[in-house]
């Protein structure tokens, strides 16, 4: 059983408030907190630092206190939540997918310093947010209204079912309303689109919107949910829209769809997302479908 929520720290300010809105997930979902450093050497260590800091710098023992001074933070302003730090070796791809397996989130800055600083860049970002094993929340934008609505992005895929299943818990958790938002090309065929995806008909298929919430919407009967169709070519733009018209605290999508979806997390796509959102946002990777 998944029981904790997994923040990547490497001392930047984007890391400490990636801790904190972890720790609020976590609080919210009834979860424990682990803080995580991802230590490797320094490639400029010891021979480009000065003498004098390198014989008495140990960087092993500051990633150790830049956890214990995480940990300490994070636990002065939640007090009770269950909290644990370590260092662990490694890559930051490699070693946040490895801790994912464990983990019911993974909550990581959108920028930072050290093990960290490409975390949401090129190979290591399309890594994580692709192969980690739970979803994946990058803390970007604005994250201070725990009232505010939580926006899911959708096409009728089987990742956006799962995207919708994480944002109905997300905004139960909350208390607040869920909007379902579909960005579709003006000219679009829906069933068009689900054939040039190799996928079977369906006699239900024709709201991608509906398809994709299923009978989600009935276990999540204490959600308020409102639906929206939103035309445009990039549903980045689309999503990030929505949630600012609506100061949104979460968007949530998948990390592959179909029709306006198509390659959400690849390329230049998941960069204007990730990059632009106005709020926080959940990205659900393939392996945590569920």
């Amino acid at each position: 059983m998944r029981t904790s929520v997994i923040v990547g720290v490497d001392g930047s300010p984007s890391a400490t408030r990636a801790a904190d809105y972890a720790a609020a997930l976590a609080i919210r979902h009834g979860l424990s907190l682990d803080v995580v450093h991802v230590f490797s050497w320094p490639a400029t260590y010891p021979p480009l630092l000065p003498e004098s800091v390198a014989v008495r710098v140990d960087p092993r023992a500051v990633a150790q206190q830049l956890v214990d001074d995480a940990v300490a933070g994070v636990g002065t302003r939640f007090r009770g939540i269950p909290l644990t730090g370590r260092v662990v070796d490694g890559n930051a791809a490699g070693a946040l997918v490895d801790a994912s397996r464990t983990a019911a989130y993974l909550v990581v800055g959108h920028r930072g310093v050290g093990g960290f600083s490409e975390l949401l860049l090129g190979s290591v970002g399309v890594h994580t947010t692709t192969h980690a094993r739970c979803p994946v929340v990058v803390v970007r934008g604005d994250t201070g209204d725990p009232d505010a609505p939580v926006v899911v992005g959708v096409d009728g895929s089987m990742p956006a079912r799962a995207a919708a299943r994480y944002a109905f818990a997300e905004a139960r958790s909350r208390g607040t309303d869920l909007v379902v938002v579909l960005a579709w090309p003006p000219a679009r065929s829906w069933s068009k689109a689900i054939a040039a995806a190799g996928m079977p008909p369906h006699p239900d298929a024709v709201d991608p919107i509906e398809v994709s919430l299923g009978n989600i919407v009935e276990d999540f009967p204490d959600v308020k949910v409102r639906r929206e169709l939103r035309h445009g070519d990039s549903p980045p733009q689309v999503l990030t829209s929505v949630a600012t018209d609506l100061k949104a605290g979460m968007i949530v999508v998948g990390s592959r769809g179909i029709g306006g979806f198509r390659g959400l997390m690849m390329g230049g796509t998941s960069r204007a997302l990730i990059d632009h959102s106005p709020c926080p946002v959940m990205v659900i990777p393939k392996e945590a479908v569920r």
